[in-house]
């Protein structure tokens, strides 16, 4: 739920910098730029919550 959230708040204010290409496009580079080392960590850190059965 909180990435759909994310998506649509993303979509609005993207939305609302039409009128400023640059700006629009800078902010959604800065997004991805701070999700992409998110989702990267996100299997290391479940392969450390649940170790493989031997």
């Amino acid at each position: 739920m909180a990435g759909n959230l994310g998506g649509l708040l993303v979509a609005v204010v993207v939305g609302l910098l039409v009128d400023h290409p640059l700006v629009a496009f800078l902010t959604m580079a800065a997004i991805a730029l701070i999700t992409v080392p998110a989702r990267a960590l996100k299997a290391p850190i479940a392969e450390v919550r649940s170790p493989s059965q031997p």
